[in-house]
Order: structure tokens, then C-alpha cells, then sequence
């Protein structure tokens, strides 16, 4: 008769072999490998590897070792049932269970005064003093409604999973028609743009040659400026009505004010000063002013000009100097200049006269910036449908339902700050920026990275998983180290595989794993 140390409880076989029923902390599919061992009543670790000596590693090691509460493998394979090889996780102890959801927890766990096992299985040293109440039938309820909910949740994502698919098939073939009517077109358009550039080219070419010859002219008084005129009206004022008056006594005709003002044939504004006429002119008489000088209504515009009446007494001889001063091309000073006067009010009030060529320059500078345009514009579009095309109809069919998230932003408040991400563009928290979109880890993973730097660390960065869910949603965000943030968002693209009741049956779960 041959005892084994098995499961912390003695199996007694009769005869020279003994047999295995279970090893404690051993899930039920890793038996068979502790059951052969116990056969030839040797074992040898999983890793092959001992723990202290090298010479022990080739050797075999008694069955006895196996939760003799002495660590000699180093994964922990000869103690799957005791905390003696604690800190590896390559050999994790298995709770049962039963009515509930089986799980893995760390070896370290075992016979810690806690209990892990919702059975108590991980706490067997006071088992008998009923340290850990069995609770998996009230645990395994709660596990089956969220199983439950899952379930529900998954079977409605793949749903809408579908339709995204089918969605993002017909958007990828309308992008392939798009894309090669936009190719067919694209040459005219650069054709167009270049007709306009060379006639642009021609434009400026010929309004450069106009501004050149005119700058190489002889300087038009009326050229002045207009703040030297401003300057010299009160003096032009006092001028113009000492002339006025002489005018009169030699000439009493004066013209209205609508007369003063005239357009020339050359389409320059004229000015008449003091109604003065010229002896061709002697069938047009106007008011005579009795007792007293005739004034202009221009005069009477002037600043100041009344007053200036009222003190000044005219020479004789100012009539005779100003009448040539208006008829005499050569002496051109007083009437020029407020000629440049009110032509620079003019161009104030109602812009400056455009040049035949100067007309065609901007004409031609704004068709060019046109078609440069919608060259510009088509060959973005272009881009954008090929890159539509690759996401939609390329090799990864994996990550087609998450074409639906472009251009589009998903944002959630989180403690004191807001998250937000779009696809596939950038993401922020808050007005900071924690990364434009790089590219896909996996096919659930995408990375934003090359944010804001952040003070004593990298640049910031963002790492989305998606997981399974009916809606488009972020469920959650972390920040696993320093400026690198890490975000659950719920989508229907994730909805793969088998049911979560498929996946879970008869699966225990590991110490990492959510329900």
C-alpha cells in the first residue's frame, strides 16, 4: 500500500500503485499531468528548471515534494496548492466554486486569512473552524445577471456591428466611384489653373509696365498730397476771397454753386472760382451784389471765408492776377491745387478711379485664386477617399465598423476633467491636447500620441481599448504612468466572436479578468 500526498488528504489504493483523485489547487484539465507523475511516483517540474541546486534539475524529485509546503520548482509546479512558491504567476491556485464562477487567484493568496475562494477552498488550514462561509450561491446569482446583461449588450453590438459593416462595404464602393470621377476631372482642373496663372502673369506683367510709366512721368501737381493741401487752406481761403472780390468789381458775374462744381469731358472734376466769365461767356449774367463784394458759394464753404470778407480789402489788381491764374496753364498753383484737393476727397469718399489695366490685374488675380482653389480642394479630396478606401475595402475587415467613427468626437467628464476623442484626428482633456491619432495597435487598439508635453515626463499620449458594447460611448480613463492615459470606450466594432455565455462556459476566470 502506497500513500500519496495528494490535495492535502491521503487516497488510499490497494495494492503497489497509487492514483491521483486530485491534487489540491489544481484546476480539473491539469490533473491528468500530477496523475502521471503520481504513477511513477516521480515528478518533474513544468519549467524543468529547480529552484537551488543544478544537479536537481536533471534529476527527477519524489512525488512527495508536490504541496510539501517547500518551493523546489521555480514556476511553482510542485506546489500549486500552498504559499510556498508565492511571487511567480505561472502557477496560480484554483478555487472551484461550485455554483458560481470558478476562478485562479496567486498563490500567494493561500492560507492568507482572507478568503478568496468564495468556497473557502483557498483558506483549507481553518477550513474546519469555518473561517470562510461558503457564499457561492449568493455570488453565483450575481454573476449570471451580469453574465446576463453581457450577453444582451453583445448580441445587440454585433447587430449594429453588421449594419456598420454593410455600411462601410457601399461607402467604400461609392468612394472608388467618387475617386476615379475625380481623377478624370482633376487634369482639367490643373489645365484651367494654369490658363489662369499665365493670364494672370500676363495681367500683372502689363499693370507693372503701366505703374513703371507713370512713375517715370513728370509729377502731376495733382499728385500732392492731401494732408500738404489741408494744410495751406486757411491761407488758400483768405486768397480765394481778396481774388473774389476784385473779380467782382471788374466782373460782377457770379455763377451758383451748382456752376462751380463741373465735370470736363476728360472725366476730372473742374472747379470754377467766384463765378468769374470768361467775355464768351457774357450772356450768363448772375446777381450782382450791391454795397458790397460778390462771394462764391465755394468761398462761403471755405472755413473762415465770411469773416475773411468782413477784414479784407481787395487790391484792384487781384482780378486781373487771378483770372490769369485760371485761364494760364504755365501758373498752375492756386487752381491745381484745389483741383488735388478735391480729387483726393473724392478718392476718400468713393475710391480711386481704376485704370483699364489695373481692372484686368484683379480680375485675373481672383480667377487664378479660383481655380488654384479647387485644384487645391480636389487633390484633399482625393486623399481623403483613397484613405476611405484603403480603411473600407482594405485587407483588415477586422476594424471596418470603426470607420464609422470618422469625424467623429466622443467626450466624457471624468472628476475634474473633460476627455474627449476624435476620430481619427486628435483627443484633449479639457483645452490640452494629449495626442493626434498614430495608428492602430491591434485590431481593437488605436494610439493618439504627440500631445501636450507634459512638465517632468514625456509628451502626453492616449491608448483607447475598445470593448464590446451596443453604443458608442467612453466608459472610463486612466492614467496608468505619467501622461499616458488609457480609455474603455464601449462600441458595437468590438461585438466578435462567440456569446459571452459561449465564452465563459466552463472557463475559470484569472485573477486579471472581469466578469
Amino acid at each position: 500500500m502506497v500513500l500519496a500526498v495528494l490535495a492535502g488528504s491521503y487516497t488510499e489504493v490497494a495494492g503497489t500503485e497509487a492514483v491521483a483523485s486530485s491534487v489540491r489547487g489544481v484546476a480539473p484539465e491539469e490533473q491528468v499531468k500530477y496523475a502521471s507523475s503520481a504513477a511513477v511516483a516521480t515528478f518533474r517540474c513544468f519549467a524543468d528548471e529547480a529552484l537551488e541546486l543544478g544537479a536537481r534539475a536533471a534529476a527527477p524529485l519524489p512525488f512527495s515534494v508536490v504541496n510539501d509546503d517547500f518551493c523546489d520548482c521555480s514556476d511553482g509546479s510542485d506546489e500549486p496548492g500552498t504559499s510556498a512558491c508565492a511571487g511567480q504567476k505561472d502557477t496560480m491556485f484554483y478555487c472551484p466554486n461550485q455554483h458560481s464562477v470558478a476562478t485562479f487567484i496567486y498563490t500567494s493568496h493561500v492560507n492568507d486569512g482572507i478568503c478568496d475562494c468564495c468556497d473557502g477552498a483557498d483558506e483549507w488550514r481553518t477550513a474546519g473552524a469555518g473561517a470562510c462561509p461558503n457564499t457561492c450561491e449568493e455570488e453565483g446569482a450575481v454573476f449570471r445577471k451580469i453574465l446576463q446583461q453581457k450577453e444582451a449588450a453583445w448580441r445587440a453590438g454585433a447587430a449594429k456591428r453588421q449594419v456598420l459593416i454593410d455600411g462601410a462595404k457601399q461607402a467604400g464602393a461609392d468612394a472608388v466611384k467618387e475617386l476615379s470621377q475625380l481623377r478624370e476631372n482633376l487634369p482639367t482642373l490643373e489645365a484651367e489653373e494654369d490658363a489662369m496663372r499665365a493670364a494672370f502673369e500676363e495681367a500683372k506683367f502689363a499693370h507693372e509696365q503701366e505703374q513703371q510709366s507713370l512713375s517715370n512721368a513728370t509729377t502731376d501737381p495733382g499728385q500732392e498730397s492731401l494732408a500738404a493741401v489741408a494744410s495751406e487752406a486757411p491761407v488758400m481761403a483768405t486768397e480765394v476771397a481778396a481774388e473774389s472780390q476784385a473779380a467782382a468789381a471788374t466782373e460782377p458775374v457770379v455763377e451758383t454753386a451748382a456752376d462751380d462744381f463741373h465735370e470736363t469731358g476728360n472725366g476730372d472734376i473742374g472747379l470754377g472760382l467766384g463765378g468769374v466769365a470768361k467775355a464768351s461767356d457774357g450772356n450768363k449774367e448772375g446777381p450782382a451784389a450791391e454795397g458790397g463784394a460778390a462771394v462764391s458759394e465755394y468761398t462761403k464753404w471755405m472755413d473762415g471765408a465770411e469773416k475773411v470778407l468782413e477784414t479784407t480789402t481787395p487790391e484792384p489788381e487781384a482780378a486781373a492776377e487771378l483770372e490769369e491764374s485760371l485761364v494760364n496753364e504755365e501758373d498752375p498753383s492756386l487752381f491745381e491745387r484745389f483741383r488735388a484737393w478735391i480729387g483726393k476727397s473724392w478718392e476718400n469718399i468713393f475710391g480711386k478711379a481704376m485704370t483699364p489695366l489695373e481692372r484686368a490685374h484683379d480680375v485675373a488675380a481672383k480667377a487664378h485664386e479660383t481655380t488654384k482653389k479647387k485644384v487645391k480642394d480636389a487633390r484633399k479630396q482625393l486623399d481623403e477617399l483613397q484613405r476611405k478606401v484603403d480603411d473600407n475595402l482594405g485587407e483588415d475587415q477586422g476594424r471596418l465598423a470603426y470607420s464609422a467613427l470618422d469625424g467623429k468626437c466622443l467626450s466624457m467628464k471624468f472628476e475634474e476633467y473633460k476627455y474627449e476623442a476624435c476620430f481619427f484626428k486628435d483627443a484633449k482633456q479639457d483645452s490640452t491636447s494629449v495626442g493626434n491619432w498614430k495608428h492602430w495597435e491591434s485590431t481593437h487598439v488605436g494610439i493618439f500620441d504627440g500631445g501636450q508635453y507634459c512638465h517632468g515626463g514625456p509628451d502626453r499620449s492616449l491608448r483607447v481599448k475598445f470593448q464590446c458594447g451596443p453604443d458608442e460611448e467612453i466608459l472610463e480613463v486612466s492614467e496608468p504612468s505619467r501622461c499616458a492615459y488609457e480609455a474603455k470606450i464601449s462600441h458595437p466594432a468590438a461585438c466578435v466572436g462567440v456569446a459571452p455565455s459561449e465564452a465563459s462556459m466552463g472557463k475559470a476566470r484569472l485573477p486579471t479578468e472581469e466578469l
